[in-house]
């Protein structure tokens, strides 16, 4: 039997300690609210209303006026529906939240990337197929959207949220150590992507945005399931079945394939240096 994790008081007190958490992120900082890039996406969603709500019931108790900026951040590999869906992410805020002061605003991550590449000259000469180039692009769009919310951040005195899951961030490492990963928390840090679903219907999102294809919209027609070669789900049962020590028959009998086993095991082996802080040299130091 694998092990899963669950709210074993049920959903409302978990979101009560979320919420619990980002009000201490905010005293902490003395900050003024959060900034987070709105995808459309379950996580940057649920994370979101997760913010808004705290700042919300905040409002009752002082009178500090906070703001949650979201930002929509898109380049020439999201389509249409992208950006229909992460303008509907944020009516919803609205919707929900009428008293809180959110705010939404486009920003052509195209525009600034084009730039870059043109000057900096890193994309052209040869050995660089099309499929390369589309990872170093993707790259740099994840890059220069972390720029543009530390900027945000830093102008409107607020805290860069991050969206990442469990199954992203701890299981497989799969974001960009200097573009979504580069932010101040991440409230969604110890969830599952199922339990991620969880809040988003306890908060009763649509079921088209909590059951949204998961893709980090970086590259040409990419989707997470189809780049990593399994689901999440998957990805969390062989994470905790390889924590649980269970033996690859085992494993068997609960349902997954060795070779998915072996895929989650090696991607988390070789992300590891993204949970980690940098190192720094050993050297024998004297204090006179």
């Amino acid at each position: 039997m694998i092990q899963i994790a669950k709210f074993p008081k049920g959903t409302k007190k978990a979101v009560t300690e979320l919420q619990g958490s980002i009000a201490g992120w905010l005293g902490e900082a003395e900050a003024n609210g959060a900034v987070l890039g709105l995808s459309g996406g379950v996580d940057s969603l649920v994370t979101a209303f997760l913010w808004a709500d705290t700042m919300n019931h905040l409002r009752s108790v002082d009178t500090t006026e906070r703001v949650l900026w979201t930002l929509g951040m898109p380049s020439e590999t999201n389509t249409e529906s992208d950006n229909r869906d992460g303008w509907r992410a944020y009516e919803l805020l609205r919707e929900r939240f009428p008293e809180l002061d959110v705010r939404y605003k486009i920003i052509d991550i195209q525009a600034l990337a084009e730039p870059f590449w043109n000057l900096a000259n890193l994309f052209g000469g040869e050995g660089l197929d099309q499929e390369k180039l589309d990872f170093h692009k993707g790259s740099l769009y994840s890059e220069l959207r972390a720029v543009v919310l530390s900027r945000y951040a830093a102008r409107f005195g607020l805290l860069v949220a991050g969206t990442g899951n469990y199954d992203e961030d701890e299981i497989l490492g799969y974001f960009n150590k200097r573009g979504d990963g580069s932010v101040d928390n991440n409230v969604l840090g110890n969830l599952p992507k199922y339990l991620v679903k969880e809040v988003g219907r306890y908060y009763g999102l649509p079921g088209y945005l909590v059951e949204r294809v998961p893709s980090a919209g970086l590259q040409p027609g990419q989707t997470d399931e189809k780049e990593l070669g399994f689901s999440y789900d998957t990805a969390y049962r062989a994470w905790r079945a390889h924590v649980q020590g269970l033996t690859l028959p085992q494993m068997v009998d609960a349902g997954l394939d060795v070779r998915d086993v072996a895929a989650v095991l090696a991607w988390h082996e070789k992300t590891e240096h993204k949970r980690r802080l940098p190192p720094v040299g050993e050297v024998t130091l004297d204090y006179v």
